[in-house]
C-alpha cells in the first residue's frame, strides 16, 4: 500500500470497482483466551456477511464468513467462534475486513487470473484511534472462472492476518529490536518492522531502511521506499535517486514520485533534470508532476520553517 498519494491523472489508470462494506469481528472480554490459549473472536451474523460480497466476486456471504473463519483459526492465535453463541462482556477487540479490489481476466488455455485486495483494520477496545491497526494484502488465484475469484480472496484473507500477527508480535520492540526483525527470514515479519520503523518517525530508521532499499528485491526495495517517504528526510533522496538508476523502469518511476513527496533540493534537481532530458515521455511526465509537487512542499510552513 503505497505511503504518498501521486497526482490525478484522468484515465491513467483502470477503472476499479471497489467495495467498503464492512464486516465486523467482535471479541468478548470475558471469552478473551479459548482452552487453548488462543483469542477467541464472535464472528458477525449471516445478514452482515451477506453485506460484504463484491460485483467482481462470485462468493455470497456464508462461503465468505466460512473463509474468514477459517483465515482466522489458521494463524493459530484466534478461535473463531459461532454466530449464535451467547453474548458475553466488555469488547476486547474490534476488525473489519473489506475487500477494496477485485480484478479477474482471461488468460490462455481457457483459464482465468484473479486478483483480490482485502483490507483489515484491528483495534482494541477502549483503545484510542492511534492504536488502530490498518493492513492490506493482496491474494492471486490463475484456475478455472469457476474456483479462481474464491481461492484469491480466500489467500488474501490468510495474507492480512499473518501480517497482523507479525505486527502484534513486534508492537512493543524497540527500535534495536526492530532493525534486527528487519533482518528475519520471516516475510511478515520483515515487512512489519519496516512499517513500526517508518511509523515512528525515528532517524535511527534511516539508516536500515536504506541497506533494505539498496539490498532487497523490488518488491521489498518498494516497500522501503514507501517507508522513506514516511520518514520524510530530505537526505534520503541522493540514495533514492541512486536506486532509481539501478534498476527497472516501474521502480523508477515509483522514485521519481517518492522524491517529490520528500522534496528538497536533491529531489528538486533530479525531477527537472529527468523532466527536461529523458528519453521517455512517461518519465517526463512523472518527473513533472513529481516536481510540482516538490515545489509546493518547499512552500510549507514546515519546509520554510527548516530552512531557516
Amino acid at each position: 500500500m503505497p505511503l504518498y498519494t501521486r497526482p490525478h491523472r484522468p484515465n491513467a489508470e483502470p477503472v476499479v470497482r471497489r467495495a467498503a462494506l464492512f464486516l465486523l469481528v467482535l471479541a468478548s472480554c470475558q471469552r478473551r483466551d479459548a482452552p487453548d490459549g488462543r483469542t477467541a473472536v464472535e464472528l458477525p451474523g449471516r445478514e452482515a456477511w451477506s453485506l460484504a460480497t463484491h460485483p467482481s466476486l462470485p462468493v455470497d456471504g456464508d462461503r465468505l464468513a466460512a473463509m474468514t473463519h477459517r483465515a482466522l483459526a489458521a494463524t493459530g492465535r484466534f478461535a473463531p467462534l459461532p454466530a449464535d453463541s451467547p453474548p458475553g462482556g466488555a469488547l476486547a477487540a474490534r476488525a473489519a475486513v473489506s475487500v477494496v479490489d477485485a480484478r479477474v481476466a482471461p488468460v490462455p488455455g481457457g483459464r482465468v487470473e484473479a486478483r483480490v485486495r482485502v483490507r483489515l483494520e484491528f483495534r482494541p477496545a477502549l483503545a484510542d484511534e492511534g492504536s488502530r491497526l490498518v493492513l492490506e494484502a493482496d491474494g492471486n488465484s490463475n484456475d478455472s472462472a469457476d474456483l479462481a475469484p474464491a481461492a484469491a480472496a480466500e489467500a488474501a484473507l490468510r495474507a492480512v492476518l499473518v501480517a497482523l500477527v507479525a505486527r502484534l508480535d513486534i508492537a512493543s520492540h524497540t527500535d534495536e529490536q526492530l532493525v534486527e526483525d528487519l533482518r528475519s527470514p520471516d516475510k511478515a515479519r520483515s515487512n512489519a518492522a519496516l512499517e513500526q520503523l517508518a511509523g515512528r518517525r525515528h532517524p535511527a530508521a534511516v539508516s536500515p531502511l536504506l541497506a533494505v532499499l539498496r539490498s532487497g528485491d523490488a518488491e521489498v526495495a518498494s516497500r522501503a521506499l514507501s517507508a522513506l517517504v514516511v520518514l520524510d528526510d530530505p537526505r534520503t533522496a541522493r540514495a533514492i535517486v541512486e536506486e532509481a538508476e539501478r534498476r527497472e523502469f516501474p521502480f523508477f518511476l515509483e522514485a521519481l514520485y517518492a522524491l517529490g513527496a520528500i522534496g528538497g533540493e536533491d529531489s528538486e534537481a533530479y525531477l527537472f533534470t529527468v523532466e527536461s532530458g529523458h528519453a521517455d515521455v512517461r518519465a517526463r511526465t512523472a518527473a513533472g508532476e513529481a516536481l510540482e509537487q516538490a515545489r509546493v512542499r518547499a512552500r510549507s510552513p514546515r519546509r520554510t520553517g527548516e530552512a531557516r
